[in-house]
């Protein structure tokens, strides 16, 4: 709620010092948004699901309650840069909207700018209120997400709708663009600026789908499966960004419907591998493996076995949600003061290349901690261990 709410007192209160140029009808464009219903429809969805948890009481593993962890933790304590994992440089959003809303975030910064030409026509100055109103929308979301320490990709989808709405009309004034040769020319221009910057970001996708094995951590390396997928998806956006800006180039007048023809059918091939296949493989090399392995823990976390997440960067929240215990997460090296003090059994998930590469030549310099059970799940090389520790000498002795 807060977000929207934001969004509308900026607008209330600077339109007038933002928008100059235009007289903004305050009353029109609440009348055109429709607050009540719109507050109505989210305090349906949101409201239920925070009283039912708040309700519930008790505490999480953690032993913090509903408001510690959920609004102060969670939210104030993200914003403030308390969880390190997430945190990023201020302009980490504009890399991930650059890719998130990819071709159209090229064409962004040529729709942001545009405006109906100037006219006493009433309809076209409502236009242009609307247009004020999208770009408050999109730049209130977006400058206050940066400012906050934490920052994922998600945290911006708020933005997209008001993104969407700003291109789309950009398209349609292009579309309609033939009827003065002022804008024709204008708009010819802009739409090859745009056409030229998607070729150029799908390039450097591609290359960077093509170098990223040796970049990544070895504590995570990529499933070849991905890679293959990967190269597939970004060899697609390379060729349809470049039939697009091919296009634009041909003849004397942009031919803008084969262009966006061409980005609409790149997005639905893309859309349909990632729904599909590439989400079968995704969830068979990289989420499947540590969400099973965190399931089978629940029988040794039963018996009091801790249970000890080691050295998984980066975290992967998911793996909590199928346990049915409290884990203890470390990623500190080396591995056994992870150990809880007293404990002389525990339960370690891992992925193979930190159980190959740091927990094997640590636990062999000792002789107290013997590994008496391995489970793995996944790529043998890439894959996700569960691995069983005693101190079986300690007993026998």
């Amino acid at each position: 709620i807060h977000l929207p709410a934001m969004v509308f007192a900026v607008y209330g209160i600077f339109a007038r010092k933002l928008y100059p140029e235009n007289q903004i009808d305050w009353r029109s464009i609440r009348a055109d948004v429709k607050i009540p219903l719109g507050l109505l429809i989210l305090a349906v969805i949101v409201v239920p699901w925070h009283v039912l948890i708040w309700k519930a009481g008790g505490l999480d593993g953690l032993g913090h309650t509903f408001v510690q962890e959920y609004i102060i933790r969670q939210h104030i304590g993200r914003f403030r840069g308390l969880d390190t994992v997430h945190n990023a440089p201020i302009f980490t959003f504009f890399g991930y909207f650059l890719v998130g809303f990819f071709p159209w975030s090229c064409f962004t910064p040529a729709a942001f700018r545009t405006r109906h030409y100037p006219t006493a026509d009433a309809s076209v100055q409502a236009q242009n209120e609307f247009q004020y109103y999208l770009l408050t929308w999109f730049w209130t979301i977006f400058i206050f997400f940066s400012l906050g320490a934490a920052k994922l990709p998600t945290y911006i989808v708020p933005i997209y709708p008001a993104a969407a709405l700003i291109t789309g009309r950009f398209a349609e004034l292009l579309l309609l663009s033939g009827r003065h040769e002022k804008e024709l020319l204008e708009f010819q221009r802009l739409s090859r600026r745009g056409a030229l910057w998607a070729l150029i970001v799908a390039v450097l996708l591609f290359i960077t789908v093509l170098i990223a094995p040796s970049h990544v951590p070895a504590a995570s390396p990529i499933p070849r499966s991905i890679l293959s997928a990967a190269e597939a998806l970004a060899a697609t956006l390379l060729a349809f960004s470049a039939l697009s800006w091919i296009v634009t180039f041909r003849g004397k007048r942009v031919n803008f419907r084969i262009s966006a023809a061409s980005y609409i059918l790149m997005l639905l091939i893309v859309t349909g591998i990632g729904c599909t296949s590439g989400y079968t493989i995704a969830k068979s090399e990289i989420l499947g493996p540590y969400q099973r392995l965190a399931s089978r823990a629940d029988e040794q976390a039963r018996s009091g076995v801790p249970i000890i997440y080691y050295h998984i960067i980066p975290r992967r929240p998911s793996m909590l949600y199928y346990s049915n215990y409290s884990p203890i997460e470390r990623k500190e090296e080396p591995f056994l003061p992870a150990v809880p003090t007293g404990s002389t059994e525990c339960s370690v998930i891992t992925s193979h290349p930190v159980y190959k590469n740091l927990l094997t030549p640590e636990l062999a310099k000792q002789s107290l901690w013997e590994v008496s059970e391995i489970q793995m799940d996944g790529d043998p090389e890439t894959g996700w261990v569960l691995i069983n520790l005693k101190q079986e000498k300690a007993a026998t002795k």
